[in-house]
């Protein structure tokens, strides 16, 4: 519980400092949606708040999750140096967590795409037929 609380207050925190800093984005931006993917499946967030840790994530590949090992553990991070001066790192479970968001998404974007079509078997009245072969 205590982590939970303190997950979104890291979520909280990030959106407040880029939006007094003029760096938040729209919804649509793709920055702004892999930290919010990242904030909800888990993963840590993490400032850049000393020159020594600044200087560390400008080597990591920015805006990019990787794949590494520390302390024997296996952890994902994804750096932005430029942009918000952070970090966030997250185990094999928040990574898990991350593909099924994403799996979720974009079964939820196929879904919304056919309901938008509004033409084949399931906008006609006799779709059950039609299934069925009952013609």
């Amino acid at each position: 519980m205590k982590t939970n609380r303190m997950r979104m207050f890291h979520a909280i925190a990030l959106v407040a400092a880029l939006s007094v800093a003029g760096c938040a984005a729209s919804p649509k931006d793709p920055t702004f949606q892999a930290e919010n993917a990242l904030a909800t499946a888990g993963f840590n967030l993490k400032l850049a708040d000393t020159p020594a840790k600044m200087e560390r994530i400008q080597k990591l590949p920015q805006r990019r999750l990787v794949h590494g090992e520390a302390k024997g553990r296996q952890i994902y991070v994804w750096a932005d140096a430029p942009g918000c001066q952070c970090w966030y790192s997250g185990d094999e479970n928040a990574y898990q967590r991350l593909i099924d968001q994403q799996r979720e998404q974009k079964n939820d974007r196929r879904s919304t795409w056919y309901l938008e079509q509004g033409q084949g078997l399931w906008s006609t009245p006799d779709w059950e037929d039609e299934l069925l072969g009952r013609n």
